[in-house]
């Protein structure tokens, strides 16, 4: 049976793109990826996907939504609860320390925000940042909301209306990005969650189309194309250069080539390296703990007044490819890797409801 390896690849892919353009808020180069918080948006539609490609068929024949959050939860928080808790004492221990500045903080505040991002609840009020010890929070939250949402009853929505609400929510989004100074790349900014409802609705619901146009064989019209060719095509687009913000390019950078190339991966039947099936089993412990040592990186610059420069970039990403190895070796289970799809007929599929 067809495994979709090629989605592994893509999630590790994204996930090191991340990394690296994280690495550039410290070292001030500005030419390492750009566009990288656009793979958070890959991320939603990949997820969307997933999601229903291994659930919908359950929940359609009758598996309750706590069962499914259940199954999502032993799943996703193991990863969260370690890489949120190695991120956050580690910048509460640069903080207390004197190496980093966090105005307003105070040891009470710093443990309160410490356990409301391990149970990722957005802590703007308190602090004026949703998330601000590990700030890729803002898209976990993202995801759990279009699960719970999912599990609720979108499933069982008809395709015709999916796509309705997909093109409400990406609209909504590109309104919001063009009319606001940081554009597309809102919801990292923290100060402003109203993007992130968008961002995770537009882009899960995306997904959950492509498993309804997979279903029905629609993919297998496209051409198979070699991913690592796909792959190459996604890191140009990241690393276009962005001297201001880019709405436009965003828009069609998220609404049209990312479900098109999520949809030619499920096409492909091209053998694939096995280093980015490798790397996409550490993208979530990747995405999930990086932030520890972007935030050591941030402390010695401003400790040292070190002279930056872009090759810092490799031990700082070597240094999180490390931590997320540990991390996947501690909480990986017996079973294969949820990341691995297996390309079969769904048992128990009710009819779609187009």
């Amino acid at each position: 049976m067809k495994r979709f390896e090629s989605l592994d690849g893509l999630r590790g892919v994204c996930a090191s793109i991340v990394v690296l353009f994280h690495c550039d808020t410290v070292l001030y180069t500005g030419h390492l990826f750009n566009h990288g918080y656009l793979c958070v948006d890959v991320f939603f539609v990949l997820s969307g996907f997933v999601i229903a490609l291994t659930y919908e068929p359950r929940l359609r024949a009758g598996t309750g939504a706590a069962a499914f959050l259940k199954a999502r939860c032993r799943r996703l928080l193991p990863v969260h609860f370690i890489g949120t808790g190695i991120v956050s004492l580690t910048a509460a221990s640069l903080w207390a320390a004197g190496f980093i500045q966090l105005p307003g903080f105070t040891y009470p505040i710093m443990a309160g925000v410490m356990l409301l991002g391990m149970l990722m609840i957005p802590q703007r009020l308190v602090t004026g940042d949703a998330f601000p010890l590990n700030s890729v929070l803002w898209s976990l939250w993202g995801e759990w909301l279009a699960n719970i949402v999912y599990a609720l009853g979108v499933y069982a929505v008809r395709t015709s209306i999916l796509i309705a609400l997909v093109a409400i929510f990406w609209g909504i989004t590109s309104y919001y990005a063009f009319h606001n100074p940081f554009g597309w790349m809102m919801g990292i900014t923290q100060h402003d969650m109203t993007g992130v409802v968008g961002r995770s609705m537009g882009g899960f619901l995306a997904g959950v189309c492509l498993f309804r146009a997979y279903q029905r064989g629609y993919l297998a019209r496209l051409p198979s194309l070699s991913p690592e060719l796909l792959f190459a095509a996604w890191l140009i687009i990241s690393a276009m250069p962005a001297p201001t913000i880019t709405p436009a390019f965003d828009m069609i950078a998220v609404i049209v080539v990312s479900p098109l190339l999520i949809a030619l991966l499920i096409r492909s039947d091209k053998p694939m390296p096995k280093i980015f099936v490798k790397l996409g089993a550490l993208s979530y412990p990747l995405y999930a703990s990086h932030l520890a040592f972007i935030a050591i990186a941030a402390a010695y610059f401003q400790e040292f007044h070190a002279s930056r420069h872009i090759l810092y970039a490799v031990p700082i990403t070597a240094a999180s490819l490390i931590l997320a190895w540990a991390i996947n070796r501690i909480t990986a289970r017996k079973s294969s890797s949820p990341a691995a799809y297996r390309n079969k007929k769904l048992p128990g599929a009710a009819p779609d409801p187009a």
